[in-house]
């Protein structure tokens, strides 16, 4: 009887499972036929991987398969982890739902090899993370991902190179020689497959032509395992590029009929233009008072910060503030193009308009302005080959569409390296300097900083920082007749706050002061008066805070801040010794007041920022976003060893953002977000050393007579002295500058040799000039300025002269030095103002090191800032026309 029933129960277990088989089989099929698994390889793209959601699969899954999830279900849980009783928590069971998704996909990947989405998926975002690919092999083994072969292709472009043991003689052999070279087998991989989308919607958007183009050099090196004859390591100079949309803008905004008409009639920049305006005065005081109140409650201790949130509300308002929106990115194929060369940037901009699919022959192109951001050097070299190209070429190929702006991130680098070249001190000097940043260097027990090799520029920036922070608060502390910060804290208000800020800037952050001692100083006839070590931290502070206003008004996307912050920065980079910013500066500011129409500078300044995440207070400089994207090609996507080519580059380049947000997205889906980011660094020690420091030498009290050691000089006033040389003399950067633009309008009323004429250049104008001119020996030589083109003087030249010529020899009024130095006079007594704005954090994202040796080596070698110079240094005594001609 026991053998009997053993017997019927077998039987009837072997029923029951062979039917519930017969059930996960049709479950299976069922989820196959549905295609949520699926993918195909030759059309993956952008969109459908971030598409992708195991919520939605999990769902999918559940619905079509409730036996199979439900037989899982049961081996994962036991009857003990279901008792209530027992405690187990919500998160166990999420997680052993994950379990029972992931086993089921891995199965139907088996039973299936086109029910691979989630392996792809997972390839991809290896590769994002830039795993080995002895890790790929593994998991591709455990049937979790593709291998790496499938996600980065097999076979490279062309043919096989010849066996190491085969001989020059066998080149020609014939066909069918063991030794030929063979076909590649190609295999493209799923990036490859990928890059193709990513450009095909690069061109659908190019399509548009409302569009801004970023482009940077590239540098890295190639490192040979082993050396060998033609096999060793090699540096790698080449370009990556970047698509951004426009946002707010359309074509009319773009309309370069206008813009020619108006570059044609725009008046000579002037002196008066560098000035801030009474109220732009008044809103820049807004903002330095501002920026003090927002230092004093983000670093001023746990009691001030309480403050924070009511401080932030009261924001001053920008004349133009970018709206919160999302910047999509689409970075563009790398190029092996060493951009360093006016050649080499004419190169760049034709190889960017070939990958956009787009052509200088479509009448569209030339009637559509598109805004081209880099460095300055680069738009240095662009504004050459326009140069070179004006009088010669016509229609689109004379480059009137181009309008070059400015990467603020450099500028920014630049302000900061020139603030630590001013303010650094000498070594070994603390005593006798102690408003130096060496000297606070030094105190915070910092690595030793050289003039000669500046660290980077987060370590520069840093160090600035922190000293700002530390001399507002005691400058408070000085002004408040406060003992300590708890003490300041105690009853303190906003508007007390708001009353202390405008006593700091106007009395520590005002330079008159400094020049009335200075000069006092240099009468023989008095003795002792002034005093060094004040006078060096007054004008500290001053461009410390002048830079923090900056870094927020980035942050917060207030263009009008930027801009106000620029005027300034014309004359502290020409006084700092930085000539080439200086003049690039000069060109943007004569660009937005008199060059661009209203309309198009509203594009620029709602376009010279972007924000990748969408957030509030998240915008960043365009150039750095193409500094970030430069930073994951070289240290995660290249191929490294002898698979390192320029090929491969081509090829992953326009994939990064899309592996980022892939990687993002993972690591939102699994928990699994890590980071290589850390909370923000506590500064509140190194902020109390530095207070002791300046309240044990009194660096903010006036102490007549302290002078600085023999060997040690005072500080330049860097914003006076870049005005008295922007206008002073027989030969100006003004009126050099001035010179420069109407020698090149002249030369773009010229009857081009080839190409179109400009639709908006008056008819007179076309047919009267000698056909001289448009020789390119004449044109070399009118660059030169060794050519007469009768170029009457303008307004704006008599007026300069009229200044200049002023019965006391000073310049016109509303123009002095302590005018545009002094907050007090210069921006204005300010009150009753209330802005609402969202909090801006003050850090900012720029997390890469940035080698300020080597963003700024050109600096160091002859500053050739007039337009002509650079022509003739770059391309000799003969130009090369057709070495630009696009």
């Amino acid at each position: 009887m026991k053998e009997t029933d053993t017997a019927e129960t077998k039987a009837l277990t072997e029923w029951a499972v062979g039917y519930v088989g017969g059930i996960l089989s049709d479950e299976a099929d069922a989820i196959s036929k549905d295609t949520c698994l699926r993918i195909n390889p030759w059309t993956i793209s952008e969109n459908s991987l971030l598409s992708f959601s195991y919520d939605d699969l999990s769902r999918k899954i559940a619905e079509l398969a409730p036996t199979i999830t439900e037989c899982l279900r049961q081996i994962v849980t036991t009857s003990r982890q279901l008792d209530p009783k027992r405690g187990v928590t919500e998160r166990s069971f999420e997680h052993k739902e994950f379990l029972i998704l992931h086993t089921v996909i891995t199965l139907l990947g088996e039973r299936s090899n086109r029910n691979i989405v989630t392996r792809h998926v997972l390839g991809l975002y290896l590769y994002a993370g830039g795993a080995s690919r002895q890790l790929f092999s593994i998991l591709n083994r455990l049937g979790q991902s593709v291998s790496y072969v499938t996600v980065a292709g097999r076979g490279m472009k062309g043919t096989r190179t010849e066996p190491e043991d085969q001989d020059d003689t066998t080149l020609g052999a014939p066909a069918g020689d063991a030794n030929t070279a063979k076909k590649a087998r190609r295999h493209p991989g799923t990036i490859e497959i990928l890059s193709h989308s990513m450009m095909e919607k690069v061109r659908a958007i190019a399509g548009t032509l409302l569009f801004l183009i970023v482009y940077d050099n590239i540098n890295m090196m190639w490192r040979a395992a082993e050396q060998a004859i033609g096999r060793k390591d090699s540096q790698q100079n080449g370009t990556c590029a970047t698509l951004i949309p426009l946002h707010a803008a359309s074509k009319e905004d773009l309309d370069t009929s206008e813009l020619i008409a108006k570059a044609d009639t725009a008046p000579d920049l002037r002196i008066d233009d560098l000035v801030l305006t009474p109220q732009e005065s008044q809103d820049f005081y807004k903002s330095l008072v501002h920026c003090v109140m927002r230092i004093t409650t983000r670093y001023g201790g746990s009691e001030l910060q309480k403050l924070h949130t009511e401080v932030m509300s009261c924001m001053p308002s920008s004349d133009y503030t970018i709206d919160i929106h999302k910047t999509n990115v689409h970075p563009l194929a790398a190029m092996n193009i060493d951009e360093s060369s006016t050649v080499g940037n004419a190169n760049v901009i034709r190889s960017i308009i070939e990958q956009l699919g787009l052509t200088m022959d479509n009448p569209e192109f030339a009637h559509t302005a598109k805004l081209v951001v880099g460095d300055q050097l680069s738009l240095a070299r662009d504004r050459v080959i326009e140069a070179t190209l004006a009088g010669n070429e016509g229609g689109a190929r004379a480059l009137r569409w181009a309008i070059w702006v400015p990467g603020l991130f450099h500028y920014k680098m630049a302000a900061t390296q020139g603030i630590m070249l001013t303010h650094l001190g000498l070594s070994n000097h603390d005593l006798s300097n102690p408003a130096s940043l060496l000297a606070h260097n030094s105190v915070l027990r910092r690595k030793h900083i050289l003039a000669s090799a500046l660290p980077p520029f987060r370590t520069c920036r840093d160090l600035i920082f922190v000293s700002l922070y530390a001399c507002v608060l005691h400058c408070l502390l000085l002004v408040s007749k406060k003992r300590s910060l708890k003490d300041l804290a105690d009853g303190l208000t906003v508007g007390k706050l708001r009353k202390y800020a405008e006593e700091v800037v106007s009395k520590y952050a005002d330079n008159r002061e400094v020049e009335e001692l200075r000069m006092a100083r240099e009468d023989p006839s008095v003795a002792g008066r002034g005093d060094m070590v004040y006078e060096n931290a007054k004008l500290f502070l001053r461009d410390a805070l002048i830079l923090r206003d900056f870094t927020d008004a980035v942050k917060i996307g207030h263009s009008g801040r930027v801009v106000r912050v620029l005027k300034v920065w014309a004359l502290s980079y020409r006084g700092a010794g930085r000539s080439k910013y200086a003049y690039e500066t000069l060109n943007l500011i004569h660009h937005l007041q008199n060059v661009w129409p209203e309309r198009l500078k509203c594009v620029v300044l709602n376009n010279w920022l972007a924000n990748p995440t969408g957030k509030p207070n998240a915008f960043v400089e365009v150039d750095l976003v193409q500094e970030h994207l430069n930073f994951w090609i070289k240290n995660y996507y290249q191929a490294h060893g002898s698979n390192a080519s320029w090929e491969w580059l081509a090829v992953v380049s326009p994939c990064v953002d899309a592996l980022r947000k892939l990687a993002t997205k993972i690591h939102a889906a699994l928990g699994a977000k890590q980071g290589t980011a850390h909370a923000a660094a506590d500064l509140s020690y190194d902020i109390q050393t530095l207070l002791d420091w300046l309240e044990r030498h009194e660096v903010y009290t006036m102490q007549d007579g302290r002078t600085l050691d023999e060997d040690d000089s005072p500080v330049v006033d860097v914003i006076t002295t870049g005005l008295e040389a922007m206008d002073f003399g027989l030969s100006t950067p003004l009126r050099d500058y001035n010179e420069h633009q109407r020698r090149l309008k002249e030369r773009r009323r010229m009857v081009p040799l080839t190409g179109p004429e400009a639709a908006s250049e008056p008819e007179s104008e076309q047919q009267g000039e000698s056909p001289l001119l448009n020789s390119p020996a004449m044109v070399h030589a009118a660059v030169q300025g060794n050519v007469d083109l009768d170029v009457a003087s303008s307004d704006g030249d008599a007026a300069i002269e009229s200044d200049l010529d002023s019965e006391d020899g000073s310049m016109a009024p509303g123009v002095g030095v302590s005018l545009l130095t002094n907050p007090r006079s210069v921006l204005g007594i300010i009150t009753n103002y209330t802005v609402d704005e969202e909090e801006l954090p003050l850090e900012g994202i720029e997390d890469v090191d940035y080698d300020m040796d080597g963003d700024f080596a050109d600096e160091d070698a002859t500053q050739l800032d007039e337009l002509d110079e650079t022509l003739l240094a770059e391309l000799g005594p003969e130009i090369n026309l057709e070495s630009l001609a696009f």
